[in-house]
């Protein structure tokens, strides 16, 4: 039964204190708040604990959430710590990776025995999003369709992504057709 008011909007809530909305407002506002040096120490500390972003440790996900959504701050050091200890996950740490993190994933991925790391790996590969990782994405999907052995699941997340990066450049090529019209 609701018998209580949250004390910022008075919407009937089960518990004293604030509602689940008021709360993550007050979450957002006070990342969104967060002086530069405060900001650069969240940075160090996600770097610091790279690997716990793989195990979904709520504080280190917290902090690498607030880096990434409010203040866009994964930088190339965060890529290259999480590619050294092999965290794959959240693999929105490798959205536009340099290079040479590309290239330690594909290596990672050529090397991979485990489905859920591979999967991973495949999915940092999308999020990095260059050329050579969709060449590689394909290069697989060949593999896969000339007989040879390769794990259903990869499959699936690569049948996935390529069609929908196709039917992205698709609606690209379109609008610029239409542009040019």
């Amino acid at each position: 039964m609701l018998q209580y008011h949250c004390p910022n909007c008075n919407r009937l809530i089960g518990y004293k204190g604030l509602c689940w909305l008021c709360k993550a407002d007050k979450k957002r506002e006070q990342a969104l708040n967060l002086r530069k040096e405060e900001i650069e120490e969240m940075q160090k500390y996600c770097i610091e604990h790279v690997e716990g972003l793989d195990c979904m440790r709520e504080s280190e996900i917290i902090y690498f959430w607030n880096c990434l959504s409010y203040h866009n701050i994964i930088c190339e050091e965060l890529q290259r710590a999480a590619v050294k200890k092999e965290a794959y996950y959240p693999c929105a740490i490798y959205y536009k990776a340099p290079e040479d993190v590309r290239d330690s994933l594909i290596a990672a991925l050529m090397n991979c025995n485990d489905v859920r790391i591979a999967s991973h790996l495949m999915e940092c590969l999308a999020m990095q999003g260059d050329d050579k990782s969709l060449e590689i994405l394909l290069e697989l999907k060949k593999i896969q369709e000339s007989g040879e052995k390769i794990y259903m699941l990869i499959l699936i997340f690569m049948q996935n992504w390529v069609v929908g990066h196709l039917i992205k450049m698709e609606k690209l090529q379109l609008h610029v057709v239409q542009a040019v019209s």
